[in-house]
């Protein structure tokens, strides 16, 4: 039913923005970590795996200003580690909840053009710290949150499946036709579902028992907000007792809908497809 469908939305929203930072002062837990890997369109990259980052070089320096190797893979802070298989498309949005800094991306450029990585950490008000990295074509980059001296440091080792909660989300014109059983993660090149993404305009909210976050996903002023973009991939960090997620599609774009598929590991907890307002739920 819509209404009921706005409750739960409104409900969730209600909460948003209020992270908890915890009593330590080095505690630096932020709002949200993102990144959003831009380049041509359908350009393709990679999450590089453990034992395939020997190329990689960290976005650090050393004193003789030189780039250093990484050690690092896949999406990383230190609490949890993220592996995604499979080749991307740009433009695309990570976006992590509920996790603390140092953090790294290490990514692979599959193709000819550079591809430019925007890296943020929720801090707003005022304003989300924007750092922009490049990436050169067919070659690896560690785009961290640290410098050279902590290259070495121990990060989290791979998340367990069982603990993994991740949200895709993707958008479409009114006239598309999705197979049946379509998730948004079998659009190519992840998958074998040659249709293109409409790169919807949303807002998104998640969160559980305890804390909610509210991802505009990119606030260079304080006066420019700049919404969320499918196709994304959101994860949150340890939720407590249960998992809501609300994706709120921006005005304007009546000739699209969109579908939030929710997972636990590799197992579709819930999913919904809608020109509206798309959410999810689960106890755990």
């Amino acid at each position: 039913m819509p209404y009921i469908r706005t409750i739960r939305v409104l409900v969730l929203l209600a909460a948003v923005g209020f992270a908890a930072c915890g009593d330590d002062p080095d505690d630096e837990r932020p709002i949200e970590l993102l990144y959003f890997v831009q380049g041509p369109t359908g350009a393709q990259f990679e999450v590089v795996g453990p034992g395939d980052n020997g190329d990689c070089l960290a976005q650090s320096r050393s004193v003789e200003g030189q780039l250093v190797q990484s050690n690092g893979f896949g999406f990383q802070s230190r609490d949890a580690t993220h592996l995604l298989p499979g080749v991307f498309k740009a433009p695309h949005y990570f976006v992590f909840e509920n996790e603390r800094q140092p953090t790294r991306a290490v990514l692979r450029n599959l193709s000819s053009s550079p591809l430019t990585v925007l890296q943020m950490r929720g801090l707003a008000p005022p304003a989300t710290t924007v750092e922009t990295r490049v990436i050169p074509p067919g070659e690896c980059r560690s785009v961290s949150t640290f410098d050279d001296d902590d290259e070495g440091t121990r990060m989290a080792v791979p998340t367990d499946p069982a603990d993994e909660f991740r949200v895709e989300v993707c958008g479409f014109t009114p006239e598309t036709t999705l197979p049946q059983g379509f998730r948004c993660q079998d659009l190519s090149p992840r998958g074998p579902v040659e249709i293109t993404d409409r790169g919807v305009l949303f807002l998104g909210s998640i969160g559980d028992f305890t804390a909610s976050f509210l991802t505009r996903c990119l606030q260079l002023e304080q006066q420019e907000q700049v919404a969320c973009l499918t196709p994304a991939t959101f994860y949150m960090f340890d939720p407590q007792d249960q998992i809501s997620v609300a994706m709120t599609r921006l005005g304007g774009q009546l000739d699209s809908f969109m579908q939030l598929d929710l997972y636990r590991g590799d197992e579709l907890l819930d999913s919904d497809r809608d020109s509206n307002d798309v959410v999810a739920n689960e106890d755990i």
